[in-house]
Parts: C-alpha cells; structure tokens; sequence
C-alpha cells in the first residue's frame, strides 16, 4: 500500500531538488542548506497540517531567499505562490522549476504591488522581518489585510534573548520610523540589507497581536549562532 511521504520527507525532497539546480558549489548547497531547517523549526510541520486542509489557495512568499519552503509547498499541495522580493536568490531556471510569480520589489516601500494581487490564504514571512528598515506595524497590518480571515501567518526570526542579542546600532522598537510615502521612497533613505531589529519572543508575538492577528502555535530552536523563533498566527 502507498503511503504519503511525511512532511520531513517533503522538505528533504524540496532541498534536494534546489540542490540539484542551484549545483554543488552553490552556496544554497554548501552552506545554507544545511542551516535554513534549524531557523524554520515546526513551521514546515505547521505549514503541512494547515495546508493539507487548504489546497489551491494562494500564498504569499515574502523573502523567499532560496525558495525552500516555497519548493516544500508545491510539493505539498496544488497552489499558486506569489514570491516579492527586493534581492533575489532564485535564479530563472528555479522560478520556472516551481512556477512562482516573482514581484521585484520591496514590502515594505511598495505595498501597494501586492493589493493587486488577490487575498492569500497563507504568507510565508521567514528569515526577513529583522531585515525590515522601517517599523514592522504598517507592512505587517497591510499583510494582515491581504490575507482570507483564518488564513495563516509563518514567522521565523532570530531571538534577541539569545546569543544573537541585539542588531548593531539597535534601537527601541517605538524609536523606528513607519514609512511614508510623502516623505520617504523606494531609494530614500537608501536600503540596508542587514539585521536592523532583532526581536524577543514577547515583543513579537505583541506586535502580532497589535497587527490584528491571533497567536495559534510557537517554537524555538537552537542553531550555531544563536536561537531562532517560530511562531504560527491567524488573520
């Protein structure tokens, strides 16, 4: 009798496919590879359960990096996925591979690409909100209002509480500025592409919280340089 494979075995087919593509001495498979499962945690489990219930929905892959998880959930189930991203990883070849609709563009200065696009019933936020440069609330309730009521949220992050400590240079949360479009651009001020903020598990599920959405399941890991959380959250 056929068995269905279990989603740990989903996602090692997922990552071998990438490695397939992106070739041996890519760094996807020398380096990140080997890392990116200790920062997702339970997430692709999460994923797996909600999913299974949810077929031919459309999700949202903000920061896709290499495509990971975007690649697990095609695997999983019949679904369109839309990847924005302002510096992408995947190359043509893996984009084609996985049929993803690529937005060249960033979240948080460009919101309204994704108000194009129809109501998601699951965003993938992995790895990039303490890559945000400006606060988390505005992009993060925006998300909130793209999503179908229910739908979920899958946020991984580095723990401040941990041996990854704060970004250099950090700041108060409420000392972040929220964009503006009048006063701000896709340019000014120019984009940082590094940790900005780094978060405590209680600050982010707060900030969840204060975004409209409902905290459903969370996690934590331990990796090589610090601990990473996880947290599951419904809109």
């Amino acid at each position: 009798m056929d068995t269905k494979p279990t989603f740990s075995e989903l996602l090692d087919t997922a990552q071998g496919i990438l490695k397939s593509v992106y070739g041996p001495n890519s760094h996807y498979t020398t380096t990140y590879s080997q890392y990116e499962r200790g920062y997702w945690g339970q997430i692709p489990n999460w994923m797996g359960e909600f999913l299974s219930g949810h077929t031919n929905t459309q999700i949202l892959d903000i920061g896709p990096g290499w495509g990971g998880l975007s690649c697990f959930t095609k695997l999983l189930v019949p679904c369109d996925i839309i990847a924005i991203e302002r510096k992408f990883y995947l190359t043509p070849l893996v984009t084609r591979l996985l049929d993803l609709s690529l937005i060249n563009g960033d979240v948080e200065r460009q919101a309204e690409l994704l108000w194009l696009c129809a109501k998601f019933g699951c965003v993938i936020f992995t790895e990039v909100i303490e890559h945000l440069n400006f606060h988390p609330q505005p992009t993060l309730e925006m998300v909130h209002e793209i999503m179908l009521p229910g739908g979920r949220l899958y946020v991984s992050t580095p723990d401040a509480n941990s041996s990854w400590g704060k970004a250099p240079g950090q700041k108060d949360l409420d000392e972040a500025p929220k964009f503006d479009s009048k006063v701000h651009s896709f340019d000014n001020p120019a984009w940082v592409d590094a940790h900005t903020h780094i978060y405590t598990t209680v600050e982010l599920k707060g900030l969840l919280v204060a975004c409209g959405f409902k905290i459903r399941r969370e996690s934590s890991t331990n990796n090589s340089w610090g601990r990473h959380i996880q947290i599951e959250a419904e809109a």
